[in-house]
């Protein structure tokens, strides 16, 4: 210990300072880069082999002035180098979701179809009536889950070329200036919920609720709901679902059919009803 206490004798206080400054920066560098840090005995030790080194002495006398830099400089270096982290990481407690459970696909019969009626006036007749039009050609398929939501890929098509009522010359007009069905041929309704009805659904039974969906005619989507009454029997669903509110044409942006000489007024209001078919699960 004496020849320590000799050599740090002749080192004034700045110098001290200077090898307590610099040990700090050299500590906080071996961290940040996981390397082992010098000892302040191994520090001294070096000092005592280079006492008679006047380069030494000067070097600590510079080190008051230059170390709190350095020191700045390791700490600014140690702060940016990024701590390592696991590539494992466990996930938050309560974050998982289960997925919905299925009642299972149902596909749609091409015996369903959808009917729209219209009152309208016509030239020569008294009393205002309905013009009653129906379209066949359905198909799609929906996967109603136990929380009353529908899978993303549940979509029910109606083939608008079709449509029908007891007048041709009505429905070629409806079809080609109404409807332009030669560039939306389809209507297409994409159901997302349902609410009122007791879930998973009975295998037999009769069921009264509410649907809501997406109705995409004419090029123009508006979201819709429908009062629905259905049955089940097994694998096989029957249900009339009517739309409630009635849609009106400009919803879908479309105007009322206009025939100069055969048709004097037609409402805006359309009265949409939906006579489903469809087959799935048994259970």
């Amino acid at each position: 210990m004496l020849p320590v206490r000799n050599t740090l004798s002749r080192l004034r206080s700045p110098v001290i300072v200077g090898i307590a400054t610099t040990l700090a920066g050299i500590t906080l560098y071996s961290a940040s880069r996981g390397v082992a840090t010098p000892s302040f005995a191994d520090v001294v030790a070096f000092a005592i082999t280079a006492r008679k080194s006047r380069e030494f002495v000067m070097f600590f006398r510079r080190a008051r002035t230059i170390a709190p830099l350095a020191l700045i400089s390791l700490l600014l270096t140690a702060c940016a180098t990024p701590a390592a982290v696991s590539s494992t990481q466990t996930p938050a407690s309560g974050t998982s979701t289960a997925a919905a459970t299925a009642t299972g696909d149902w596909v749609v019969s091409g015996t369903s179809k959808a009917t729209a009626r219209v009152r309208e006036q016509l030239v020569n007749v008294t009393l205002p009536s309905d013009a009653v039009l129906t379209a066949t050609g359905a198909s799609g398929s929906f996967t109603l889950n136990d929380d009353g939501t529908f899978s993303s890929d549940s979509k029910i098509t109606f083939d608008l070329t079709t449509l029908s009522s007891d007048q041709s010359q009505r429905d070629q007009f409806v079809k080609m200036d109404t409807l332009a069905t030669r560039q939306y041929p389809t209507a297409q309704l994409v159901p997302t919920k349902v609410s009122g009805l007791t879930l998973p659904l009975s295998a037999t039974g009769e069921f009264t609720f509410t649907l809501t969906g997406n109705l995409t005619i004419h090029g123009t989507t508006k979201t819709v709901t429908f009062d629905v009454t259905a049955k089940r029997d097994g694998g096989t669903l029957t249900a009339t679902a009517t739309a409630n509110p009635s849609l009106r044409f400009e919803d879908f942006g479309m105007s009322p059919p206009s025939v100069p000489m055969r048709v004097l007024s037609v409402v805006d209001e359309i009265r949409l009803s939906v006579d489903l078919v469809a087959n799935g699960p048994t259970t």
